[in-house]
Parts: structure tokens; C-alpha cells; sequence
């Protein structure tokens, strides 16, 4: 009876096996396999196509009120009034981050209140962040909406290049918004759901930081893998050993985004100046 409760024992211990191999990469030969389109990771739900591109863009949005004590910003647009709450940038920002949580559709944060302290700090290197509070979460649609409105807004304060961050079902939609914006130079998904993250293989050179937690049970680590895995350009992944919000590793996760958003700056700035030196030689 021993030597079959063993025998039984071992289909489960290869299928677990499998399953690591496949979806956390644990295979020797992915490497060599990824070249030839071998990119096996759990499916992404294939949610947002091309026509999102026109009915999700933002219409008739502006300023309809500025709180200059709290730096709230109310837009009003042809889908109702939609908040922010911005840092400012300084006199002329060079770069603008938009930042928004998840599901609970208030000005919440991952990481014991990360968007606050990274705008706050980000305020002193010219970068303006404006923190997004989605009007109707349960409605994806509406979260890319809002999404864009705030790019929008961060052009009108002559704000031409964007970085997108969003925690959990703001991870996605800052990717499909970020595939429709042409000013967007990078996302950073943290802890993202994967429906509505399938324009990740089209944010062509658009740079990607994804952040994931390991003992996250609410989008599991492997779905952040398999939207890394979907980008095209440069590309990055960082691990936490932390759950959903990543409050267990704040501080860590804190440096990792702002470092990578300075980096993001000094490269678009470098790149801005060699454009404008060879049109001067031209």
C-alpha cells in the first residue's frame, strides 16, 4: 500500500513541477526557447482592442476647480467630474507622473501610502505627479477614461513626456491607456489584474516596471509575470516578499519606482536634447 500511495503522489508532483517551469520559468531552456516564440505563461483576457482608442479618449475635459491648499483638481468632462490631487513639478515640470489605486475608487495607495511620499519627493526634481481618483472603478472602460483625462490634463500644464503607475486595477489601466497615448514614455503596473492588460504588447518602446508581491493571493504573482512577459519593449520585473498592497516592503518598493522614474527622466531628457542638436545641425 506504501509503495502505491507513492506511486500516486508522483503525477501531482509533476504536474506541480510543470506548473513552476511554465509560469515562473524555472526551465533551463526558456532562454533559448523565447527566441522562436515559445512564451508560455497563464493567458491574458483578451479585453481591449483598437476601437477603445476613440472611445475612451477624453472630450470637452477641463479645469473646473483648484483647491491651491490641498492641490485638489476637479476636471469636468462629457463623463462627469473626475479629482486629482497633485504635486507640483515646479515652475516647468519636465516630466509628469500619474499615479491611482485599485478597486475602491478613492484616493487610495499601495505600500503604506507610496503616492504620496513618491509625489511629495519627486516634487524636488521637476516632476509633476498628479494622483487619479477613478470615478467608477466597477466599470473598466470608464478607469481608461480617467486615465487619459489626467494625460491630458498634464499636457495642458505643458507636460509633454508621462510615466503611468497604477496598483491593482489601476495596473491595467494604466496599460491600455498608456497604448493610446503617444506622450506616455512608460507604465508601472503593481500588483495588476490581468483583465484589460492585454495592450501590453503594444506599448512598442513605451518602458515597463512590473511590480508584484510573492505572497500576494488577490492577483497572484504569476499574472504579473505573464504581463512581462506579453511586453515587447524594454522591460523590467521586481519581486516583493510582500502581499496585495506591498505594505510589508514599502520602503523597498518605494526607492525601486522612484529610482526607475529618475532613470526614465534622465534617458528622455538625454534623448529630448540629442533630437533637438541634430535639428540644429540640419
Amino acid at each position: 500500500m506504501k509503495a502505491s500511495g507513492r506511486w500516486r503522489l508522483k503525477p501531482a508532483w509533476a504536474l506541480l513541477i510543470f506548473g513552476l517551469a511554465v509560469f515562473y520559468d524555472l526551465n533551463p531552456m526558456y532562454p533559448f526557447l523565447l527566441p522562436f516564440g515559445v512564451n508560455a505563461h497563464l493567458p491574458i483576457p483578451k479585453v481591449v482592442d483598437a476601437s477603445w482608442a476613440k472611445s475612451s479618449q477624453p472630450s470637452d475635459v477641463k479645469v473646473v476647480r483648484v483647491d491651491l491648499v490641498t492641490g485638489q483638481v476637479t476636471l469636468s468632462g462629457a463623463r462627469g467630474l473626475i479629482e486629482l490631487k497633485t504635486y507640483s513639478g515646479g515652475r516647468r515640470p519636465t516630466l509628469g507622473v500619474v499615479v491611482a489605486g485599485g478597486v475602491a475608487g478613492t484616493f487610495d495607495s499601495p505600500a503604506c501610502g507610496l503616492y504620496d511620499k513618491l509625489g511629495n519627493s519627486l516634487s524636488t526634481d521637476r516632476i509633476m505627479t498628479v494622483h487619479l481618483c477613478f470615478r467608477k472603478p466597477q466599470e473598466f472602460a470608464e478607469t481608461v477614461y480617467d486615465a487619459r483625462a489626467a494625460v491630458q490634463y498634464l499636457k495642458s500644464m505643458g507636460v509633454e513626456r508621462v510615466i503611468l503607475v497604477g496598483h491593482s486595477l489601476g495596473g491595467a489601466a494604466m496599460i491600455s491607456a498608456a497604448a493610446f497615448e503617444p506622450n506616455v514614455i512608460g507604465v508601472v503596473p503593481i500588483s495588476s489584474q490581468p483583465y484589460g492588460a492585454n495592450p501590453v504588447s503594444d506599448l512598442g518602446s513605451k518602458k515597463i516596471l512590473v511590480m508584484t508581491g510573492l505572497l500576494d493571493v488577490v492577483e497572484p504573482p504569476a499574472w504579473s509575470r505573464a504581463i512581462f512577459k506579453e511586453a515587447v519593449g524594454e522591460r523590467d520585473i521586481a519581486y516583493f516578499p510582500g502581499s496585495h498592497n506591498l505594505d510589508e516592503c514599502a520602503d523597498g518598493v518605494y526607492e525601486r519606482l522612484r529610482n526607475w522614474i529618475l532613470d526614465c527622466k534622465r534617458e528622455s531628457t538625454s534623448g529630448a536634447a540629442a533630437v533637438t542638436l541634430t535639428a540644429l545641425a540640419n
